[in-house]
């Protein structure tokens, strides 16, 4: 679990697998002999996204390429990189449109083994919100000198689950779960696509209570290409990412002492706002 095979989940987008691969492979794995890449290649995505995958020199460990013989579609595509937790142990999930700071593998190594047997926690995410996408405005978490933050947001943007975080959901997932109408998700969650797997993470960890761990500064960017699931470019994902520091220190936090907890919809939690000195209804 403590050294995560990287996962990059491509489809037919050549110039972002490209790009993806290059800045993971300009990270810097200084301490860590040996990293496993997979890339996965969703079915149907032509022959220039294989040739891109195929001929990536990973001077760092083992490559893999899993190229799947039919097209899965996003969720169930995802679901099977989730699914190489059961052989890896612990993985990082980057969709081909990301892009990643030098340092975004050794914060996951820490970040793992300071949280990783969390059980009220759901995953860890190497991107930081600045923008709600529930509420379609900009999100700035406050700053408490730590960190990190907890959310009850699932990240699709570079995420690190362990064999235990994805089998928490995988058990749920596979009872056949529905999102509808009267869950108490955000509207615009409820609306999203049956291609969604992100949907039915949202609805797991609220109904078992649970959060990801979010870094205070993004180790992680997101260029939203054009792809299926976005028909237009747009720059609502793009974030400052860490810049390389040298010390690679990281000010993690108990979860029981943060007091930057914040629910599905992106609003802290009444405790943490009276810890601040919020006075606000004792009901709620």
């Amino acid at each position: 679990m403590r050294y995560p095979t990287i996962v990059v989940a491509a489809y037919n987008r050549p110039k972002s697998l490209a790009r993806i691969l290059s800045s993971v492979g300009n990270a810097d794995y200084a301490g860590y002999p040996s990293v496993n890449l997979i890339v996965s290649l969703d079915g149907g995505g032509g022959h220039e996204v294989a040739g891109i995958a195929d001929t990536f020199e990973w001077k760092h460990g083992e490559k893999r390429i899993i190229g799947h013989p039919g097209n899965l579609g996003l969720r169930k595509h995802i679901l099977s990189c989730g699914d190489l937790t059961c052989t890896y142990g612990s993985v990082i999930i980057l969709e081909d449109d990301c892009f990643v700071s030098r340092n975004f593998y050794d914060f996951a190594v820490k970040a793992l083994d300071y949280y990783g047997n969390d059980e009220r926690l759901a995953g860890i995410s190497l991107y930081s919100h600045r923008f709600n996408e529930n509420a379609g405005m900009p999100f700035m978490h406050l700053n408490d000198g730590n960190g990190v933050f907890f959310m009850q947001v699932p990240t699709s943007l570079g995420q690190v689950w362990t064999r235990q975080h994805w089998k928490g959901f995988r058990e749920y997932y596979d009872q056949s779960v529905v999102v509808s109408e009267e869950d108490d998700l955000p509207e615009n969650v409820k609306g999203w696509p049956e291609s969604s797997w992100k949907k039915y993470f949202y609805k797991y960890i609220t109904e078992k209570d649970l959060y990801f761990v979010y870094p205070y500064e993004s180790f992680i960017t997101n260029f939203g290409d054009v792809g299926t699931h976005c028909t237009g470019q747009t720059q609502v994902v793009q974030v400052p990412i860490e810049a390389g520091r040298m010390e690679k220190q990281y000010k993690f936090v108990p979860f029981d002492e943060s007091n930057q907890k914040y629910d599905g919809y992106f609003e802290m939690l009444p405790e943490c706002l009276r810890s601040y000195g919020v006075r606000i209804d004792p009901s709620c």
